[in-house]
């Protein structure tokens, strides 16, 4: 923060590092599962959590890590953050998770109890929030930077058009459009 830099921190679950992160200051804690005592301290001073939900399956179903279920206990932290309050981000934690798979982390927040458009702020506007840079990012608005994708079926219905992009547009220039042949 002295440098006029947001942190983050990268969490393994152990609730008194967490606690010792979210008292310093940190903005975001990444990954989990957070306690209740975690989630008590981020809804106060407004810590955003970025669960990486997609993560904790591939580890559990993988048993590389031991015969541990992270994925419940991640679930359940999402659902009790997000009850208490907490701005809620998306992330994927590449390279654990394969770039090709991320969109399935929407779908995962989704069954944490997160509306589809909850789920969509994940990615826009409470992430744009969370780096301090609603000014730019996170809706599409005049004076803006003109970041936005967009899907052949609304993602408010179906989460799963997500995985599927056919139009990107980064800072005004279109950089994939499907619509037109090369």
């Amino acid at each position: 923060h002295r440098l006029n830099r947001k942190v983050a921190t990268h969490s393994s679950g152990l609730s008194a590092a967490n606690l010792l992160a979210i008292e310093a200051g940190t903005d975001t804690l990444e990954h989990g599962p957070v306690s209740d005592a975690d989630i008590a301290a981020m809804a106060a001073r407004g810590t955003a959590y970025t669960p990486t939900l997609l993560a904790a399956k591939l580890a559990s179903e993988s048993g590389a890590l031991g015969p541990v279920d992270f994925f419940k206990p991640a679930v359940d932290s999402v659902r009790n953050a997000h009850a208490a309050g907490v701005p809620l981000l998306f992330g994927s934690d590449v390279p654990v998770v394969p770039f090709d798979g991320t969109a399935q982390e929407f779908l995962l927040l989704a069954s944490a109890g997160l509306t589809p458009a909850e789920v969509l702020a994940t990615a826009t506007t409470n992430a744009a929030k969370a780096l301090g840079m609603e000014a730019q990012l996170g809706t599409v608005a005049v004076g803006k930077l003109a970041d936005m994708v967009a899907f052949g079926a609304n993602p408010l219905s179906d989460l799963k058009v997500l995985a599927s992009p056919v139009f990107v547009m980064q800072e005004g220039k279109v950089v994939r459009n499907d619509a037109v042949k090369h």
